[in-house]
């Protein structure tokens, strides 16, 4: 329905975010999003672990190793933690010196961007890398994961576990 906005001007919005406690940030525009869901099911009810497990495919194991095809290989283990669906970055436009420059005179400490998030190791270690990361490249997060054990006992086999996925696009990308 892209005619909507056939003859718009500017689309101004307040839910944005500010690079400090006290410094707005002028938004030209965001990545899209794509919010999805992901289940794998099996058994036709939950069972015990102590009667079936071992015997049978878990859709909870099976749920990770799909979830765990998304990425490269992250954290301790090495790896940038990047996308590797194919054809994910590949209409994915570069930032121009333009672009970069902007992004390099943006006053942005990593220092509080670690205490505000309580993170102490981060995808890129300079803060106009990290931005580009945060405002200029696509992403896909794992929002949630949900199983049919509602009670979430111990001794249970899900017979389905889901997981919510929030994938951001940006121009160009198909």
């Amino acid at each position: 329905n892209r005619h909507w906005f056939d003859r718009t001007v500017l689309i101004l919005t307040s839910n944005s975010s500010w690079l400090g406690e006290d410094r707005p940030c002028l938004t030209y525009s965001t990545r899209g999003v794509i919010d999805l869901n992901v289940s794998v099911s099996g058994p036709a009810h939950n069972l015990h672990t102590g009667v079936d497990g071992g015997a049978l495919y878990e859709p909870v194991s099976d749920l990770m190793a799909v979830l765990g095809t998304l990425y490269d290989s992250s954290g301790s283990g090495g790896g940038s933690g990047r996308v590797v669906v194919p054809g994910f970055y590949d209409d994915v436009k570069g930032l121009s010196a333009e672009d970069r420059a902007r992004l390099d005179e943006v006053p942005f400490a990593l220092e509080d961007y670690s205490l505000r998030t309580g993170v102490g190791r981060f995808k890129a270690s300079d803060p106009a890398s990290l931005l580009e990361l945060r405002w200029r490249q696509p992403s896909v997060s794992v929002a949630s994961l949900d199983t049919s054990n509602k009670a979430r006992l111990h001794s249970v086999i899900p017979f389905e576990a889901s997981a919510k996925l929030s994938v951001r696009f940006v121009p160009h990308q198909d």
